[in-house]
């Protein structure tokens, strides 16, 4: 069976992230985004850019926050249980509102402005407050 957003059997990711190391440059970590403006891993509609640049925004930095805190899949995972026991960081702060379009949930994301423009990224876990924030 071949993975696809599609068939809803096979769903089981939006993105995700690893590392390798080859001879040649050492250790290299990357994430991929293959699916990030389709039901179950988009923003909800109404985002400043649009939802395919904020559903692309979303997933980036989801996976990038990722990628900083557990590159090799050894690193920061939640210990705590409720419901989050071994989701990584970007997993603690995914907030998912029904769709308007399709039985899956739209990503909530937090709407910042730097300068101005807008932008749509997901929360993040931090330790400093002891839960989702934006910094």
């Amino acid at each position: 069976m071949c993975y696809s957003p599609d068939n809803l059997n096979s769903f089981v990711f939006c993105a995700y992230h690893s590392s390798v190391d080859f001879p040649d440059i050492g250790h290299v970590l990357y994430s991929v985004e293959p699916f990030q403006d389709v039901p179950g891993c988009r923003v909800r509609p109404g985002t400043p850019n649009g939802q395919l640049v904020d559903s692309t925004n979303d997933v980036l930095s989801h996976e990038l926050f990722e990628t900083i805190t557990d590159p090799d899949g050894s690193g920061w995972l939640n210990s705590t249980g409720g419901g989050m026991f071994g989701e990584e960081i970007g997993d603690e702060c995914v907030f998912l509102v029904p769709s308007a379009t399709s039985i899956f949930l739209d990503s909530d994301p937090f709407i910042y402005n730097i300068d101005d423009h807008a932008y749509a990224t997901q929360p993040e876990y931090s330790n400093a407050v002891h839960g989702c924030a934006v910094h």
